[in-house]
């Protein structure tokens, strides 16, 4: 099929007249003619088009099926592969009476303290004996698999907190019958701006301060622990968080503990996007593979059987008659010149093979070495 002319369009204009009635009707058999051509070609250029485009839509249909295969094929190797890699959970600070100890001019003050129940269903908070209580969690980590304890602290930047400067975060890790797991001390400081970048970032952040949406505040985060290894005889589940100064204003907190992660595991969480999309990939890539082996094995023509080979001479399953047929040929030689031997099979037609392969070479060496023996015979005696 080739490319339309564009001379071909031509025949879909109006035709003017004028001129011989010969002239006109000649020229109308020829826009006939070239309508009709025109029209063949567009019919053929539509036939290709529809077909590729189902072939086109039926390739499509098949990638989105081996695409979804291999994204819920990753999702359960994903799911099966990483544990349970995080538990969060938001900190609570009782500030204690600090506020009305420090009015009266006492100096024993309360440090912020928080107890956090890893495998409550409440965070924090203590139903009545009369309230029904929600179901307990079996475990919050996975035992045999190392985590890292952070403490996140969101803070405003006031005076107060800048002119706190340095303050201690301890953190003590413990299971339900109060046996002491780890323990840890960790600094942390609101960090000081200069005055011109606190007013830039005031301004940029101008409309979203005014209307409520944000506040001027930062996020310090404190590495409590790291490499805690969970261990099944002797589970985490509470931590206590407490903060060495009582004027450290907090706006939120949060506990994340984190799995510590190796080889593909710390491929697939750190670099979840690209791990995913070259792990994906590669399972379309196979699958559309073992795909085109299956339709070339159910639908390409099969290759014709191979021609048999020649079968084997059958012979007799005696070897004592082999020797007799030899004996006789060459006692009818004996009185003449010398004839060579040599098989016919043609001669042992209506003789059965032998089934048994080695009772066959047996057979076989038998009477080779009654040819031998005979011919050795035959030789003596001229």
């Amino acid at each position: 099929m080739g490319w339309v002319p564009w001379g071909a369009l031509l025949s879909l204009l109006p035709y003017g007249g004028g001129g011989a009635s010969g002239n006109e009707e000649a020229a109308e058999e020829d826009r006939r003619r070239s309508r009709d051509e025109l029209i063949q070609s567009l019919q053929e250029y539509s036939r290709t088009l529809l077909r590729w485009s189902l072939r086109l839509a039926q390739i499509g249909v098949v990638l989105t099926f081996l695409l979804a295969g291999a994204t819920l094929f990753y999702g359960l190797i994903y799911y099966l592969i990483i544990p349970a890699r995080l538990h969060e959970q938001e900190i609570f600070f009782d500030y204690g009476n600090h506020a009305a100890l420090s009015k009266t001019g006492l100096t024993e003050l309360s440090l912020p303290q928080a107890k956090l129940d890893l495998l409550a269903p409440t965070q924090q908070w203590h139903a009545a004996p009369h309230v029904p209580k929600p179901a307990r969690a079996s475990s919050a980590l996975v035992p045999g698999v190392k985590y890292d304890v952070y403490i996140e602290l969101v803070v405003p930047e006031s005076a107060t907190n800048v002119n706190v400067g340095m303050f201690m975060v301890s953190t003590a890790l413990g299971t339900h019958d109060g046996e002491l797991l780890a323990t840890s001390e960790r600094p942390a400081i609101v960090h000081h701006s200069h005055a011109l970048v606190r007013w830039a970032r005031v301004m940029f952040w101008l409309v979203p301060h005014a209307l409520g949406l944000t506040e001027p505040s930062q996020s310090v985060l404190v590495q409590a622990i790291n490499g805690f290894q969970e261990s099944k005889a002797h589970p985490l589940t509470t931590v206590n968080i407490t903060l060495n100064n009582p004027e450290v204003q907090i706006y939120s907190a949060k506990l994340t503990i984190i799995a510590q992660l190796s080889g593909v595991r710390f491929l697939m969480y750190h670099w979840a996007v690209p791990t995913a999309l070259v792990v994906i990939l590669n399972l379309v890539l196979a699958e559309a593979v073992a795909l085109m082996i299956l339709y070339a094995f159910y639908r390409l023509p099969q290759p014709e059987d191979a021609t048999p080979g020649v079968a084997i001479p059958p012979i007799d399953d005696s070897a004592s008659d082999l020797s007799t047929a030899f004996e006789r040929r060459h006692s009818s030689d004996s009185q003449g010149s010398h004839k060579e031997v040599s098989y016919d099979p043609s001669q042992d037609s209506g003789r059965t093979a032998v089934d048994d392969p080695e009772r066959e070479a047996r057979i076989r060496f038998r009477a080779a070495a009654s040819l031998v023996s005979h011919s050795l015979a035959s030789d003596a005696m001229q």
